[in-house]
């Protein structure tokens, strides 16, 4: 069952005066108006999709557009999970523990960044 209309913010009006934010409310300019991308088997899929194949992100505290994420269709999410399922690692499982320790380090160095991120989500 697909649902072809876009999310819609609820209209609460925004605190004023001492709480809003010191940064006033906004997305830090790294990180406004990302488009995302999405992969299946690390191939991009949907590029130039419609708007209505697309969800906007939108700060609920703004209600300033963070960025949009590709909406999948339905044999987008079979072809993902009939990939998924036939998956076999051909890593050890001491070399991914290697990419998550590097992950892990990566994220910890990006904490601000992602945080900013994800509150303006």
């Amino acid at each position: 069952m697909s649902r072809e209309r876009a999310p819609t913010l609820p209209s609460v009006a925004a605190p004023r005066g001492g709480d809003r934010p010191a940064s006033g409310g906004r997305a830090p300019a790294d990180i406004s108006g990302r488009d995302e991308a999405m992969r299946i088997a690390g191939e991009k899929v949907g590029a130039g999709r419609a708007r209505d194949r697309t969800i906007e992100v939108f700060n609920p505290y703004t209600r300033e557009r963070v960025g949009s994420v590709p909406k999948a269709t339905l044999d987008e999410v079979r072809r993902a999970f009939a990939i998924a399922r036939g998956y076999r690692a051909r890593l050890s499982r001491f070399e991914r523990a290697s990419v998550l320790d590097r992950a892990a380090a990566l994220v910890r160095e990006r904490s601000a960044a992602i945080a900013a991120l994800i509150t303006a989500e």
